[in-house]
């Protein structure tokens, strides 16, 4: 079993992977600590900028920017894929083997990426009412 709190800044990496690419996994940032009677956390991903494809400008990292070990080279978050999980899920997920933990965000990098939620014109809806009225009125 893995020692895993679903606590803010946290990270962890996810399946995310197609037929032809089976074993991908994205690193997502947990925004918040558990919260309401469900105890949900809101989730975001991080991608790889790619020459020639588009990304999402409202929060971009330079690798330079952090020293997280899995962000090397320069990235994005793309709030397309952000989305809201209840803690418990996250810990079972951890505790199969399925979701592995990968350490916390330092706290200027996690600021910039909450910035970027409501600037993003890919959150989803829900993701923004969720932060508006959870997140938001605790920064």
């Amino acid at each position: 079993m893995n020692l895993f709190f679903p606590v803010e800044r946290a990270t962890l990496l996810i399946p995310s992977g197609t037929e032809s690419d089976p074993d991908r996994k994205h690193l997502f940032i947990l925004l918040n600590n558990p919260i309401t009677d469900e105890k949900l956390i809101l989730l975001v991903s991080l991608s790889s900028i790619k020459q020639g494809h588009y990304h999402d400008p409202a929060c971009i990292i330079d690798a330079n920017e952090t020293e997280h070990e899995f962000i090397k080279k320069p990235s994005f978050i793309d709030y397309s894929k952000a989305r809201i999980e209840p803690a418990i899920s996250l810990s079972n997920g951890v505790n199969q083997g399925v979701l592995i933990p990968r350490g916390t965000i330092e706290r200027t990098l996690f600021n910039k990426i909450l910035a970027g939620v409501l600037v993003s014109k890919r959150t989803p809806r829900k993701c923004k009412t969720f932060f508006e009225t959870h997140i938001k009125p605790n920064l």
